[in-house]
């Protein structure tokens, strides 16, 4: 499924995260630097992971990225990357990249939005 383009606004991505963090401001200001950096970083692994055809590393990344994405709200992102980590499980990699495109794109824009948390 490519990228449609639907995500949060800034305000609600912000929101969404704060509400993850149990409301704590100061907390989302602590890791939204730390968020940007690990979530493009596990992206990087997770492409590389889909182009060598390495289930097990796509399993890994993509659970990992699933971690991250909730950790500040992003519910739907999260869920994109469980069906990844669910396909990739069975030993599944063929026509995942849709799929990783679209949660690479999502992932960009969530980091673009809360790198001015």
């Amino acid at each position: 499924m490519p990228f449609d383009g639907r995500v949060p606004t800034p305000e609600q991505t912000r929101s969404n995260a704060i509400e993850a963090m149990g409301g704590d401001e100061s907390l989302l200001a602590a890791i939204a630097p730390h968020f940007g950096g690990a979530a493009s970083a596990q992206m990087t692994s997770l492409r590389e992971a889909l182009a060598n055809q390495d289930a097990a590393q796509v399993r890994h990344w993509s659970h990992t990225l699933k971690g991250t994405l909730l950790t500040v709200g992003a519910n739907r992102s999260s869920a994109i990357a469980a069906q990844i980590e669910k396909t990739s499980r069975a030993g599944e990699v063929a026509g995942l990249q849709p799929w990783v495109e679209r949660l690479g794109a999502e992932t960009d824009v969530l980091i673009g939005h809360l790198g001015t948390a």
